[in-house]
């Protein structure tokens, strides 16, 4: 389920990142504005026009980090970044709608420039946000602290005591143009069994079935000769020879 979320987040982290690279070619923002190079993936061949993220996070073996640090105050983002942000602020909030996912759009300086809270402060210092805004995709999983009830079985709110986190840079003519921070809480496991509890269902009934099945195959095939084993010891010791 934590790598499903991961999974989630990538696919809607890439589809804002090309929304947002796309404005800000169309913005004419000079290359000197843009922040870090972008390191070449040894794994991923040059030539291609692919780069695929595969999730990565593992609850059983992955640190879980304390809740995101709260943001800082920053300078001001670049004018023509800042009302990119303002643009796609609209289509952050409609996606959440749907996704429930948490959006925050930063500029090359890791300031946050679209999302619903924390405009014009910086997630600049959280680590997987570092990471990002030097090039290289990141992902973590934190403590999420809420002083809100426990949801019902039946809430969308997941219920769970983690969140995963995703920084994923927006590439421009090789820079960092800027990052797509997303986070979301992975589904309760409570909560998805019930969910595909038809599908739980039918297979405890094709275990039970096999295991009845087995049960059958073993009496005939082993359970008859013995008995039929034990029959002829007790008519050879009655004196049948016709059982020898």
């Amino acid at each position: 389920l934590i790598r499903q979320t991961e999974a989630e987040l990538i696919a809607q982290g890439a589809a804002l990142g090309a929304i947002y690279a796309q404005e800000v070619r169309d913005a004419g923002v000079a290359i000197e504005k843009l922040g870090a190079a972008v390191p070449a993936d040894s794994a991923t061949d040059p030539d291609s026009p692919y780069r695929p993220i595969e999730p990565r996070l593992d609850l059983a073996s992955d640190y879980v980090l304390p809740a995101r640090p709260p943001a800082i105050t920053a300078t001001a983002t670049d004018p023509a970044v800042a009302a990119i942000g303002a643009r796609l602020s609209g289509i952050l909030a409609e996606t959440q709608k749907t996704t429930l996912a948490g959006f925050r759009l930063l500029d090359p300086k890791g300031v946050v420039i679209a999302g619903r809270e924390e405009i014009g402060l910086s997630l600049g210092a959280v680590e997987e946000v570092r990471q990002a805004l030097a090039g290289r995709y990141a992902s973590a999983l934190r403590q999420r602290i809420s002083d809100e009830p426990p949801p019902s079985l039946y809430s969308v709110s997941r219920g769970t005591r983690v969140r995963v986190f995703v920084a994923m840079p927006v590439a421009v003519d090789g820079k960092v143009a800027g990052v797509v921070y997303l986070s979301r809480t992975p589904n309760n496991i409570v909560k998805h069994l019930y969910g595909e509890r038809g599908k739980v269902g039918l297979a405890a009934i094709a275990i039970l079935g096999g295991t009845l099945l087995i049960g059958l195959v073993f009496l005939r095939t082993v359970s008859r000769p013995i008995y039929a084993l034990m029959e002829r010891t007790k008519r050879i010791a009655a004196g049948d020879r016709d059982a020898i």
